[in-house]
């Protein structure tokens, strides 16, 4: 990649680092959030209310028993809810992480972090050759 004039090539460097460090500590914060994710489990927790707010929201208070210790939470089943019977008294399958489990709680089929680490850690590795490319001296000058 041919930058003719040197500031040019110094500031589109320095615009370039700054998104490659960027954008490594968000894959690295996504990696440590789906590790967390992995390591956690899966429970069935039993509804103690259910609650529908504005916009058609339904959250619902479950408790449950996570590695040793009774949780009990909050979980939004988000703005449209999956067509599905929850009801006081009733169960619901939840998934929560390893670190907190009684706070980091969410449906077993609600989302999960997917490929977004590996995304985020191969455009950091190319801006990071980009910023090699355009260091001084490498390249044409």
């Amino acid at each position: 990649m041919y930058i003719p004039n040197r500031r040019n090539r110094r500031r589109r460097r320095a615009g370039l680092l700054v998104g490659a460090v960027v954008l490594t500590f968000v894959s690295l914060l996504d990696g440590w959030v789906s590790i967390d994710e992995a390591r956690g489990g899966v429970v069935d927790a039993e509804v103690v209310g259910v609650r529908n707010i504005s916009s058609g929201r339904r959250v619902y208070d479950v408790r449950f028993d996570a590695a040793g210790r009774v949780c009990s939470t909050q979980v939004d089943s988000g703005s449209n809810p999956k067509p599905r019977d929850v009801h006081t008294g009733g169960t619901s399958r939840l998934h929560y992480s390893a670190s907190d489990p009684c706070t980091k709680v969410r449906e077993t089929g609600g989302p999960s972090p997917g490929p977004l680490p590996i995304v985020t850690a191969l455009v950091a590795a190319g801006l990071w050759v980009g910023v090699w490319r355009l260091r001084p001296g490498g390249g044409r000058s």
